[in-house]
């Protein structure tokens, strides 16, 4: 991938991979357009980063630290979200970024994306970040 990070981008700006994201994300929770995506979105920055899979499997685990969780490994973490693995798609080289949240939880969405980016050893993680 080897692409560099981006900081505060308009939602014009952003690459395709990046809007889809957004968009996946967005119709998760109410059916939305790309044309009212963009409008959502107007007058807010992105910033997009591209971490490595360890600094990506060490932001994952730390939300668990404070929440007293069983997993003592991020491998255990991720062989009881995986599971038999039959929900886990293979993206192949689609790489749409997961959503960053800043909250409590490290991601807002792109749970089954970042699990199937470490199930079939991707090197990176696209992270989109989404400001005020």
């Amino acid at each position: 991938m080897n692409a560099v990070n981006q900081n505060h981008l308009l939602f014009s700006e952003l690459p395709f991979e990046s809007k889809q994201a957004l968009y996946v994300y967005r119709n998760e929770v109410e059916s939305n357009t790309m044309e009212e995506i963009e409008k959502l979105y107007q007058g807010r920055t992105f910033t997009l980063e591209f971490i490595s899979m360890e600094e990506a499997k060490k932001r994952c685990m730390e939300q668990f630290a404070d929440w007293g969780w069983e997993c003592q490994t991020f491998d255990d973490y991720h062989r009881i979200y995986v599971g038999d693995g039959s929900d886990i798609p293979n993206h192949g080289d689609s790489m749409y970024p997961v959503i960053e949240s800043g909250d409590e939880e490290w991601l807002e969405d792109g749970w089954h994306r970042f699990h199937s980016y470490v199930k079939y050893d991707k090197k990176e993680v696209p992270v989109l970040r989404i400001h005020g």
